[in-house]
């Protein structure tokens, strides 16, 4: 991966230095705008790198020149931006900041799909909203959050953000002692992976794996 991480951080770096290379002043009127949007998103991408590299100081540097750009809600990769950014926090564990980005992400999503709480596009934000309320131990606001992703999937069953989401509600029912609920979230889990991943597939073994470690706290809590 890491070798990846470089390569891209190489293509971005270039193509960075082609954008400095043609100063705004100098861009024609008529390209400004598309100009704006590509340096936007090479800056954001970057800091996307770093964060896969675990920089966070420099994904958060170039985050930021990103969003120095003054781009609006309306922007591509603005969604994406405010993302990245909640997810260097999140890693931190600085989780007020992480949820104050995370926010800006999903106010603009709601904006627009126009207030349609279990449209599709929603999921992502929902359920990172969910992660980051999991990993502070509020495990009842994550479920909350979970619940709303779920509506998101209704339509689209054995998706595999269904799978996902079913992973997520279910850790965060064996973390509160819900064994048996944990269970049957793991089990239907378990059941969209070997659908569509297959039973060897580390995704669907590590499934494996969870639902057996919760039916043996169950079985414990039960004895």
């Amino acid at each position: 991966h890491q070798g990846k991480y470089d390569e891209a951080l190489q293509f971005y770096t270039r193509s960075l230095t082609v954008y400095h290379a043609t100063p705004a002043a100098e861009t024609p009127q008529d390209k400004v705008a598309q100009r704006q949007q590509g340096l936007f998103a090479t800056l954001s991408n970057i800091g996307s790198v770093y964060m896969a590299k675990r920089k966070h100081s420099r994904a958060l540097e170039f985050y930021h020149k990103a969003l120095a750009l003054g781009m609006t809600g309306t922007d591509v990769g603005l969604v994406e931006c405010y993302n990245g950014i909640g997810a260097v926090y999140h890693d931190q564990q600085e989780f007020d900041e992480a949820l104050n980005w995370y926010s800006k992400a999903l106010a603009i999503r709601e904006d627009e799909v126009g207030g349609n709480a279990s449209h599709p596009t929603l999921f992502s934000c929902y359920n990172t909203i969910g992660l980051l309320f999991a990993a502070r131990g509020e495990h009842e606001e994550a479920l909350m959050w979970y619940d709303r992703a779920l509506k998101t999937v209704e339509n689209f069953p054995g998706h595999p953000n269904e799978a996902l989401l079913c992973g997520n509600i279910g850790k965060s029912h064996c973390a509160t002692g819900g064994y048996t609920s944990a269970e049957q979230w793991f089990r239907r889990a378990l059941a969209i992976h070997e659908s569509t991943l297959g039973g060897s597939h580390p995704t669907t073994v590590k499934t494996k794996q969870q639902l057996e470690q919760c039916t043996q706290y169950n079985q414990q809590n039960t004895q």
